[in-house]
């Protein structure tokens, strides 16, 4: 996935969003998922 890509995915809902925001979501949606799966793989 691409900041383009999820720019386009919310695009309906955070119009004002860049390019650059875009990319810092996803930065932090790949660390919290990386985080979660390391939680549910220790149980």
């Amino acid at each position: 996935m691409t900041p383009e890509k999820l720019l386009k995915l919310f695009n309906g809902e955070a119009k004002g969003m860049s390019n650059e925001e875009a990319a810092k979501l996803l930065l932090f949606l790949k660390k919290l998922a990386r985080i979660v799966v390391i939680k549910y793989l220790g149980r």
